[in-house]
């Protein structure tokens, strides 16, 4: 697949650590060849930091006095070391330095299996990329924790991604199902008659490119990947891969059956199950009916049977205090009944696009699609009698 580069926006991962390495040893060397250039310049300075005990007993086999040794430093310093000798030895020195350092850094700029630009990851010879999709309302010290440490954790998979951000701006309950099954359609909408295009809607003085996905990460904002043994890679036509099963959540290892917080999952595959439902307001229950959508389409759903790291391999920044979950509705018999039965999905989902923008985090580029949810049950299940930053997941 070809492989394309974002002008402008070209962020070379740890290529600042070599950069640095690669300018200490040359100063080194540099201020070596200075001071020795200098020395030499002085007659006197050369014939005092010779001492001459120093040197016999170094060289064993001069055996002579201190005028002996000084007429040897005159003769080195005039036959062997003459001006011309040393700058010519010193602009040597110098070429091979800057010749070692700019092939160094071409090397690390254009390697075959990394070209990372500050929104995305390309990698060459991949054939499939990532989109992420966050469902989010309020969280923007989560996101500013996440987006950054996502982008790293991906790139040292070299994982090509981009990074879809839903911001539910209605004054319903959070809707994670309906947040992510929009994130799916507008990461969609990025390809057009097979063409990676540059949407109209974002703004002419920021342009970016938002590579085509093949298929999406479901990602809650308030986890972040710790264990290198989570993969985020392609997962396979067989099913979605679930890299955050019970026994390794830091706060859901009691529920067995749990299916959210990551998924990773083909776009043929979500389409074919009708994405999420759209019809669970508040938190809860919407990963549990997806579950059954996934199973039922005959999908295998595969997970890590082991971590190293264990419950440790993700880590929650979900802070209870200031965002309670609104999980007033999680037992009401009218939620619970559609947890059994399919109720809409991607193709009923039904949102007003307010706003897409593209901001920063760290300089990680990312979507910022804020959209306006439409109501489809009754109205008390979809408001809420707290407000809407407590709401927020």
């Amino acid at each position: 697949m070809y492989t394309y580069i974002v002008l402008g926006d070209i962020q070379i991962v740890e290529v600042r650590r070599q950069f640095l390495f690669s300018f200490k040893v040359g100063f080194a060397v540099l201020h070596s060849c200075l001071s020795f250039y200098t020395i030499t310049r002085q007659h006197d300075s050369v014939f005092a930091c010779l001492n001459a005990k120093g040197f016999i007993a170094l060289t064993h086999s001069f055996d002579a006095t201190y005028r002996g040794i000084d007429n040897y430093c005159t003769f080195l310093f005039q036959n062997l070391l003459n001006q011309k000798l040393i700058r010519r030895i010193f602009l040597c020195l110098l070429c091979c330095f800057v010749s070692i350092f700019l092939v160094e850094l071409f090397v690390w700029i254009y390697s075959e299996d990394r070209i990372y630009s500050g929104h995305s990851s390309v990698v060459r010879g991949s054939g499939h990329h990532l989109a992420v999709i966050i469902p989010y309302r309020d969280r923007k010290n989560e996101l500013h924790l996440l987006l950054p440490h996502l982008h790293r954790f991906l790139v040292r998979q070299k994982v090509g991604h981009s990074f879809f951000v839903v911001n539910q701006v209605d004054e319903f309950r959070f809707n994670r199902g309906a947040l992510l099954n929009a994130g799916f359609i507008e990461s969609s909408e990025i390809e057009k008659d097979n063409r990676i295009i540059l949407s109209s809607h974002y703004p002419d003085g920021d342009k970016h490119f938002f590579r085509s996905s093949d298929y999406v990460a479901l990602h809650d904002v308030d986890l972040l990947p710790l264990d290198p043994n989570i993969r985020y890679t392609w997962p396979g036509r067989e099913g979605p891969y679930h890299p955050i099963p019970a026994p390794f959540h830091p706060r859901y290892y009691w529920y067995a059956k749990y299916f959210g917080g990551v998924l990773i999952i083909t776009r043929e595959q979500f389409a074919r199950v009708n994405g999420m439902s759209n019809s669970f307001w508040g938190w809860g229950a919407e990963d549990d009916e997806f579950r059954g959508r996934v199973i039922r389409a005959r999908y295998v759903i595969s997970s890590p049977k082991s971590l190293p790291m264990g419950m440790n391999a993700f880590r929650s920044i979900h802070n209870a205090k200031l965002h309670a979950r609104d999980s007033s509705t999680y037992y009401d018999p009218r939620v619970r009944r559609l947890i059994s039965a399919a109720h809409g999905g991607l193709s009923s989902t039904n949102y007003t696009v307010v706003s897409r923008d593209i901001l920063r985090a760290e300089d990680i580029v990312f979507a910022m699609i804020n959209v306006r949810l439409k109501c489809n049950m009754p109205l008390d299940l979809c408001r809420s009698n707290i407000t809407a930053d407590h709401q927020a997941r």
